[in-house]
C-alpha cells in the first residue's frame, strides 16, 4: 500500500468557464500585460481623424484588432452632492 495523495483535479482557465468574456476582450492575460491604452497614446489629428502611437507592434495590432469591433462611448457625468438642510 503506498501513500499517495489523490491527484488534484484540473483547474480550468477563466476563459473555460467564461467564453463570452474571451470573445469581448473583458479578460486580462493571465500574465498581467499593460494594456493598449497604456502602451498606446491616442491623439487628434488635424483633419479630425485618431492617430494612435504604440510602443510595440504587437500593441499595434491589438489596438487595431479592438478598433474593428463596435466601439461604445459612454458619458460619465459628474456627480454633485445635493445638500439637503
Amino acid at each position: 500500500m503506498t501513500n499517495e495523495l489523490p491527484a488534484e483535479p484540473k483547474k480550468s482557465s477563466f476563459l473555460e468557464r467564461h467564453p463570452a468574456q474571451a470573445e469581448h476582450g473583458q479578460v486580462e492575460s493571465q500574465a498581467k500585460k499593460p494594456s493598449v491604452f497604456t502602451v498606446c497614446q491616442l491623439a487628434e489629428t488635424e483633419d479630425g481623424h485618431i492617430e494612435a502611437a504604440c510602443q510595440t507592434k504587437e500593441a499595434a495590432r491589438q489596438l487595431a484588432d479592438l478598433l474593428e469591433k463596435e466601439v461604445i462611448i459612454r458619458v460619465k457625468p459628474k456627480v454633485t452632492e445635493v445638500q439637503t438642510s
